[in-house]
Order: C-alpha cells, then structure tokens, then sequence
C-alpha cells in the first residue's frame, strides 16, 4: 500500500481529535486551556502540537511519493558512490525534520513543567495574604490554592499529552525511513 505511513499519521491524527471532542463534550477542554490565572502554556503547547502535527503530516504524505523505482535507482547510485544518492539525501532531510519535531516533544513536556513551577508559585502566593482570624482571607486562600493547582496540573497534563502525540508521529515517520533504508540496503 503507497500510501500507508501518511494513512497510519491520518488515522492518529483522527484519533487525537475524537479524543478533544470527548474531552470538550465532558467539559473538561475549558479549564486545559484556561487563562484566568494569567499563564497561557496550555495553549502555546497546544499550538506546538498543531504545527508539529501538520509538519509531520507533510512529511509522512512525502513519504508517500517514494517507490521502488527510487528504491532501486538508489541502490544503482550505492554501489557507484556509497550515500550520495537523492533518495538518501531526501530521507536525511525528513529524519532531520523528525529530529525538530522530537524536539519540540521535549519543548512541549518542559513548557508543562514550568507551568506545573508557576502553579506552585500562584499557590504559595497565596499564603502571603493569609490572615488566619479572617473568614474572607481563608476564603481567598483556598480559591488562590485551587488556581495553583489547576495550573500546576493541567500544564502538565497539557504538556505531557502533546509530548507523547509528537513522539508517535516521529515514531511512524522513523518506521518507514528505517524501512526504506533497509530495502535500499538489503533489498525487497
């Protein structure tokens, strides 16, 4: 099948977004990307995922445009000069998009845990204001700690699930350049 590293990337991609809706039917996608503590993480690693997503799309739908044609002119151009060939040149620059991509998994996990320092910081904030004899200043302590750590969680949360849909994606373009490899390398 031509087409099936850019259909495995379509069907995860389709999965991620099956899993947004539920978690927006449950009500739970308001509070992820919520800015009322004044952080906007959540949604810079939201975006981090979208664009890693669509480069990875791009790249996984490139992948598609090799075949065994191209398998075979690159093994005539190994035995002549041994790595120069075009298609090994192409598969370079798609492992070294993926490699961005890796990256931006690692951005998207320490992004979750700076927010998961901040939420600890807006929660011991909180403590600063604290008059025990007071109802009210209890009262605003709790709402100051809930915010914590809301904050604290949710960008870690946030955080971590992009880091893990990235790294899936990587691992299917990964897959099928190890694979084109091989072929070019041992044959069919």
């Amino acid at each position: 099948m031509k087409h099936k590293v850019f259909l495995r990337w379509l069907l995860f991609v389709v999965l991620i977004a099956n899993g947004l809706l539920s978690v927006h039917l449950l009500g739970l996608l308001g509070p992820l990307f919520s800015t009322s503590t004044g952080t906007f993480i959540g949604s810079l690693i939201a975006g981090m995922l979208c664009i890693s997503t669509i480069k990875l799309g791009q790249d996984s739908f490139a992948l598609t445009d090799v075949s065994y044609i191209d398998i075979d002119l690159a093994k005539m151009e190994q035995t002549a000069e041994p790595g120069d060939s075009n298609l090994q040149r192409d598969l370079a620059a798609l492992q070294n998009n993926t490699n961005v991509s890796k990256f931006i998994a690692s951005l998207c996990t320490g992004f979750g845990f700076l927010g998961t320092v901040i939420g600890i910081i807006i929660m011991f904030g909180g403590f600063a204001v604290l008059d025990p004899g007071n109802m009210e200043s209890v009262m605003t302590l709790m709402e100051v700690v809930s915010a914590g750590f809301a904050t604290a969680f949710y960008t870690t949360l946030v955080g971590l699930a992009a880091a893990i849909c990235i790294a899936i994606q990587c691992k299917n373009i990964d897959y099928e350049i190890q694979h084109i490899r091989d072929l070019i390398t041992y044959g069919r």
